[in-house]
């Protein structure tokens, strides 16, 4: 906050300042600091749930899910009326969490995006909750393990030591493995998109770094069908045959089909050869 000279984020802050439409759509230049045509959406029930979910797959993504349940019971067993945390904690952390929450619900309502990165500050805040969530699990294995058995069962402290190594075990690929090596897909993008588009193009993208690096305008939706005067759009697919339809579009007031022709087609992770990023062209 002293750093930036301010205390809520400039998007959010550009949220609250705006009106209520009924669509909610960002037009980002190649700067990252140009907000066109952006309007605060209604916060309807259904966007909060999605909200929620995005931040909940975020934050496990984050913690490579391993360590979810860990940080859930080391929560739950720090903060409930039973437990001897002292009144600061009890005070600030929910308050960390709560407006950290908060946030990134209206940054989903008014983007309809939530990253990994965004989820950050939770999860410094709280990654001191896994261990004792972990301890209490191993204390939980101890018990039922050795009950009603004789012989040199793991004591608490191996079931804590055994579940650390599992957690590290499932950490050291991904942190042994080439930086970003699953956002491949992205760069590759990003260089046809800047070999290809002429610099007055508008591109719709499901990630804004595609724009930023390709230093393109771009709108930036989850829907594949909210798209409106775009010239090129990059979809990320998941179902190897997918195909985009065409899309209706409205031009001059007359509402005509829009038609797409397959342009790229590149694997977000080259390795796995799982999801895709085609790239159209609207005709």
């Amino acid at each position: 906050m002293k750093a930036r000279g301010r205390i809520l984020p400039a998007k959010i802050e550009y949220l609250i300042s705006s009106s209520c439409e009924s669509q909610s759509q960002r037009v980002v230049k190649g700067d990252f600091n140009s907000y066109n045509n952006v309007y605060a959406t209604a916060i309807l029930p259904g966007k909060v749930a999605k909200a929620i979910y995005r931040l909940i797959v975020e934050i496990s993504d984050n913690l490579m899910y391993f360590f979810v349940p860990a940080l859930v019971i080391g929560i739950y067993s720090r903060f409930n009326k039973q437990s001897t945390t002292t009144d600061i904690e009890r005070f600030f952390v929910p308050v960390f969490i709560v407006l950290n929450v908060v946030l990134m619900i209206l940054l989903y309502c008014g983007f309809e995006y939530i990253e990994r990165r965004h989820c950050l500050p939770l999860v410094a805040c709280t990654i001191f909750y896994v261990p004792i969530g972990l301890q209490i699990l191993a204390d939980w294995l101890s018990g039922r393990f050795s009950k009603g058995r004789s012989g040199n069962n793991p004591k608490p402290q191996q079931w804590f030591l055994i579940l650390v190594a599992v957690g590290v075990g499932i950490c050291l690929p991904k942190l042994l493995g080439p930086i970003r090596i699953e956002k491949q897909g992205y760069r590759d993008a990003v260089k046809w998109l800047k070999e290809n588009t002429a610099q007055e193009d508008l591109i719709a993208v499901p990630d804004s770094r595609i724009g930023f690096y390709a230093e393109r305008k771009t709108v930036v939706s989850e829907s594949k069908n909210a798209f409106e005067g775009v010239d090129y759009i990059v979809s990320l697919e998941k179902d190897e045959n997918a195909k985009l339809p065409a899309v209706p579009e409205t031009r001059l007031g007359r509402k005509e089909g829009r038609v797409v022709q397959e342009k790229q087609s590149l694997w977000l992770d080259k390795r796995r050869k799982k999801d895709r990023l085609i790239i159209y062209k609207v005709l």
